[in-house]
C-alpha cells in the first residue's frame, strides 16, 4: 500500500528509483484497475518526496523571517482557482474541451506498461547492431539539491517543482474524469442510502457519490487525498502538518467534502457478515478519511466520521481505524482550544489515558468494553474464554438415556467476538484450542 511513501527520504529511498517498479497497466483502464491504482500510488510518492525535500527550505525561511508568514500566492487565498472539473462535472460526461475518446477506447494512445517488479538489465546487443557513436547519459546523483543562499531563488525553484507535481496530478485526474467507466452513477441507477428515513441520497457532506464498484470509489478517494496533501505541501504553507491543514483548509475543503460524499456512499451491511473485499475497501478508506476529517467543522460530519471509523474498527478488526478516530478528535480539541473550531465532546479516550478506547460504549455486549489498552492485547478475556468454550463443545453429547442428543456444530461456530485475523492476533492458547477442534 501507499503508507510507506509518506516517509520517503532521499537518502534511504530516492523516488527516482521507483521507476524500477513501473505501473502494471495503463492509467484509466476499467478492466485493469490495479494499473490506475499504481499510478496514484506513484503520484502520492512523488508528492511525499517533494514535501520531505522542501521542508528543509521552509525551516530556513522561518528562521530568516523570525516565524512563518503568509504569502499572497497561498492556496485558497486568491491565486488558486476552484476545484478541477473532476469535482464539478456532470456524472457520465467528459469535461469541457475533451472528446469522448477514453483509455477504454482503442484510439486512446497509451504506452504498454508491465511492472511493479524491477526489470532485468537489457540484453546485450549483437556486435553488428551496436552504434559506435552511442554515449550513455550521465547518471543522476542521489545528493540533495544545493543549499540556496538566496531564499527567494530557493522559493522560486520550489514553486517550479510543485507546479510540475500539480500538473502530474491534473493529468491523472483529467484522464480518469474523461473516462466514462470512472464516472459516478446517476441518481436513477442506485438505491437510497440505507438507514435513512427519506428517499434521498443526502449525507452530511452532500449527495452521495456512488461508482460502479467500490474499488473505483477508493481510487477517487486516494486521488482527492493526493490533492489535499499536495495543497498542504505548497511552498508557501507552514512546514508543520497540523498548522498547514488549518491554514490550507479553505483550499482543501472541496476535496474533503468529496471524500466524505464517496465514503458515505460505501455502505456497511446491517448484518454481521462482511466479505473480505468490503472489509479491505473499508480499511483503505480510513486514511483519506483521516486527512479529510481533521478539518471537518460541522457536528453532523464529525459524528458520522467517528461512527464510521469505530464501526470499521469493530467490523473488520482494523484497530488503526479506532486510533484514527482518536486522532481526529484530538485535532478537533486542539483547534477548539486555539479558537479555530467549534467545541467537541469526545467519544474516545484521550491518548495516554488508561481504559477502553470508547468512552460511552461501556455497556455489556459492546465489542471493546473489556479492553486494557488501545489495541486489545490481553483484552476481551471473557469473550475469548466463551469462544474457547464453544470450540470445546463441538460434537458434545447432551442428555442421558434415550433422550441423548448429538450436538452438531462442527461447521459453523459463532461468538460475539469476530475471529478475523485470529492466527495473527490470537494467543497460543487460542491456536491450540483451534487445532484440537479439528484433531490436529
Amino acid at each position: 500500500m501507499f503508507y510507506p511513501c509518506m516517509e520517503l527520504t532521499r537518502d534511504s529511498n530516492p523516488y527516482r528509483k521507483w521507476s524500477d517498479c513501473p505501473p502494471r497497466a495503463p492509467l484509466g483502464r476499467s478492466d485493469a484497475l490495479f494499473g490506475s491504482h499504481d499510478h496514484v500510488i506513484l503520484l502520492l510518492g512523488r508528492i511525499a518526496d517533494f514535501t520531505v525535500q522542501d521542508r528543509k527550505r521552509k525551516l530556513r525561511q522561518i528562521d530568516s523571517d523570525g516565524g512563518w508568514r503568509p504569502r499572497p500566492d497561498m492556496p485558497g487565498f486568491g491565486s488558486m482557482g476552484p476545484p478541477p472539473p473532476m469535482a464539478q462535472r456532470q456524472p457520465g460526461g467528459p469535461p469541457e474541451g475533451r472528446g469522448r475518446s477514453t483509455p477504454d477506447d482503442p484510439v486512446f494512445d497509451m504506452p504498454k506498461l508491465y511492472g511493479m517488479a524491477p526489470s532485468h538489465s537489457p540484453a546485450p546487443l549483437p556486435p553488428s547492431y551496436k552504434n559506435p557513436n552511442y554515449k550513455r547519459s550521465p547518471e543522476t546523483p542521489d545528493d540533495p539539491p544545493p543549499r540556496f543562499s538566496d531564499l527567494a531563488a530557493a522559493y522560486e525553484d520550489a514553486m517550479e517543482s510543485w507546479n510540475r507535481v500539480a500538473a502530474a496530478h491534473a493529468t491523472v485526474a483529467d484522464i480518469l474524469t474523461s473516462t466514462n467507466s470512472f464516472a459516478p452513477l446517476t441518481s436513477e441507477l442506485y438505491p437510497p442510502v440505507p438507514g435513512t428515513l427519506s428517499s434521498s441520497n443526502m449525507t452530511p457532506f452532500g449527495s452521495a457519490l456512488i461508482y460502479r464498484s467500490y474499488d473505483i470509489s477508493i481510487l477517487w478517494t486516494l486521488l482527492h487525498l493526493a490533492k489535499i496533501i499536495l495543497l498542504r505541501s505548497h511552498p508557501s504553507m507552514p512546514p508543520a502538518a497540523q498548522m498547514a491543514a488549518s491554514v490550507c483548509a479553505p483550499a482543501t475543503e472541496p476535496y474533503a467534502m468529496l471524500i466524505g460524499r464517496i465514503t458515505a456512499g460505501m455502505q456497511i451491511p446491517l448484518g454481521e457478515d462482511l466479505s473480505p473485499f468490503l472489509g479491505a475497501v473499508l480499511t483503505e478508506s480510513t486514511l483519506p478519511l483521516f486527512f479529510a476529517g481533521v478539518q471537518f467543522q460541522e457536528s453532523s460530519q464529525r459524528e458520522w466520521l467517528i461512527t464510521r471509523l469505530l464501526e470499521i474498527d469493530r467490523r473488520t478488526g482494523w484497530a488503526s481505524a479506532g486510533i484514527i478516530a482518536r486522532g481526529c478528535e484530538t485535532a478537533w480539541d486542539k483547534a477548539a482550544d486555539m479558537g479555530k473550531g467549534p467545541p467537541y465532546k469526545r467519544r474516545t479516550r484521550r491518548p495516554g489515558e488508561e481504559g477502553p478506547l470508547i468512552l460511552e460504549d461501556t455497556a455489556e455486549g459492546s465489542w471493546r468494553h473489556k479492553e486494557k489498552d488501545d489495541y486489545g492485547t490481553g483484552a476481551v478475556v471473557q469473550e475469548r474464554q466463551e469462544y474457547q468454550d464453544d470450540c470445546r463443545g463441538v460434537g458434545r453429547r447432551q442428555g442421558d438415556g434415550p433422550d441423548v442428543v448429538e450436538r452438531e456444530d462442527r461447521f459453523i461456530i459463532k461468538s460475539r467476538m469476530s475471529p478475523w485475523a485470529g492466527n495473527l492476533l490470537g494467543t497460543e492458547e487460542d491456536l491450540r484450542v483451534g487445532m484440537e477442534r479439528f484433531g490436529l
